[in-house]
């Protein structure tokens, strides 16, 4: 029984309509899943660093559910874990490297409420900074500035670490970022963590094995290229594995549903015309005469 015109036209149209949505589907969730794999903050503090190394960007969390075994699961991390800065002692052997730069990082307050970021004065090299006007600072009193603080050289400003507001001296300004940078000593008691730091910024010469650069930093990260922002916003990376679980689920399931519905339609269009197919077997047809006429009917529907 040969079915009707209307019928194939029909499921043609249920599997054009399906396809296309099933691709639609797929292709934004596919976009977003390389952009979930690729994606990292803009590196602006390490641009001049060849590689960054940090401390894992997930921590290991033993967890054991009612009737199950022990196992482990990781958890990204929000904010810059601290290394120890003795870590930069065998980097500094690698061939190639020039130096080895320890970044120490801390959140303060302006007396207007402004945030910035505290580092080391040694750490804008890494950048690279560059003073606008002034000089770099040498005291425990002494700090550069963004020059859109709106502070002037010479001036005081009022600061707030860990502890309460403390007045500093201006001594430069730099161009550019939201950063503010002490004396190496300063910024290592400011930062609560003395002889610990976010992370190293290594300076080194082009050619120089990011290989051996892990090999010389066991249990920990080693970051280059784009990568390398995500030592600045740890942010960045921590919400990149729920996007590749949404964009990989979805993406499947809408996959595997245009599969479940071509592939119910082709079946029942081979079902509808089950006893032509036997009569052509009565009369002679081949096996491959007979799949390759299943093979026609199934491309006639799949191809609207």
């Amino acid at each position: 029984m040969r079915p009707r015109r209307s019928d194939l036209q029909g499921a043609s149209l249920g599997v054009f309509v399906t396809l296309l949505l099933a691709t639609v589907l797929v292709g934004a969730f596919g976009v977003l899943l390389e952009s979930a794999l690729r994606a990292h903050a803009p590196t602006e503090r390490y641009g001049a660093a060849r590689a960054v190394v940090t401390a894992p960007g997930r921590v290991g969390i033993k967890a054991k559910e009612v009737g199950s075994e022990p196992r482990m699961k990781y958890r990204p991390r929000t904010e810059p874990p601290h290394i120890p800065v003795s870590a930069a002692d065998r980097l500094r052997q690698v061939p190639g490297v020039r130096a080895v730069v320890a970044d120490v990082a801390f959140p303060l307050v302006t007396a207007g409420g402004v945030t910035l970021s505290g580092h080391g004065w040694d750490s804008a090299a890494l950048g690279p900074v560059a003073l606008a006007r002034g000089r770099a600072p040498q005291a425990p009193d002494e700090v550069v500035l963004p020059a859109s603080a709106g502070t002037a050289v010479g001036g005081t400003v009022r600061l707030q670490a860990d502890g309460p507001p403390t007045p500093y001296r201006v001594t430069g300004l730099v161009g550019s970022g939201s950063g503010a940078y002490f004396a190496a000593g300063t910024a290592a008691a400011l930062s609560g963590h003395p002889g610990q730091a976010v992370a190293l910024g290594v300076l080194a010469d082009p050619g120089t094995k990011t290989a051996d650069l892990r090999a010389a930093a066991p249990g920990l990260e080693v970051l280059t290229g784009s990568a390398r922002g995500d030592a600045e916003d740890p942010s960045v990376a921590a919400v990149r594995p729920e996007m590749i679980e949404l964009s990989s689920s979805v993406g499947g399931t809408s996959l595997m549903a245009a599969l479940i519905v071509v592939g119910g339609l082709l079946g029942l269009q081979v079902r509808r015309r089950a006893r032509e197919y036997a009569l052509l077997r009565a009369v002679g047809a081949t096996p491959g005469q007979v799949r390759g006429r299943v093979i026609a009917d199934a491309l006639r529907v799949a191809l609207p």
